[in-house]
């Protein structure tokens, strides 16, 4: 029976890869989604990683993590809405700030949170490989449930 659902949790994993993966419209011109809508990765190790998903008017921060003494893998979700004008992001939620500007450069976008210019959150945006790190996060987190 546990050979059972941790097939059942692997092939769950394998789905949400494609669906991750196949979220866009084949038929969108470039331009017609914001630059910064997307899945973007801030900490990506074999103890931790924290996904951002940014839509038009909201954010979603996944951050995964493994417990060295049990092994026992967590998630913990925050999410909020968001608006952008420009360059600046007003974000409503339990964020690290409420203010910032962004600019995107290649796979990399920089946020810098009003009144910390010191202060740069650097961003990647996921990559194939990145999804499929996810989904073996999830798919952690739901066998340390078992």
């Amino acid at each position: 029976m546990k050979t059972m659902k941790l097939i059942g949790m692997m092939l769950m994993a394998m789905l949400m890869t494609f669906n991750l993966t196949a979220c866009g419209d084949d038929d969108n011109k470039k331009g017609d989604t914001a630059d910064y809508v997307g899945i973007w990765v801030d900490t990506d190790t074999d103890q931790k990683m924290s996904v951002i998903t940014l839509k038009t008017n909201s954010y979603q921060n996944d951050m995964y993590r493994k417990d060295y003494n049990t092994g026992k893998a967590t998630k913990q979700t925050v999410s909020g809405a968001m608006s952008v004008s420009g360059n600046s992001i007003i974000i409503n939620g339990e964020a690290p700030f409420s203010k910032a500007t962004y600019s995107i450069s290649g796979n990399k976008m920089t946020i810098v949170p009003e009144g910390s210019e010191g202060d740069r959150i650097v961003l990647t945006r996921a990559t194939e490989d990145h999804i499929k790190r996810i989904a073996a996060w999830e798919t952690l987190v739901l066998a340390s449930n078992f």
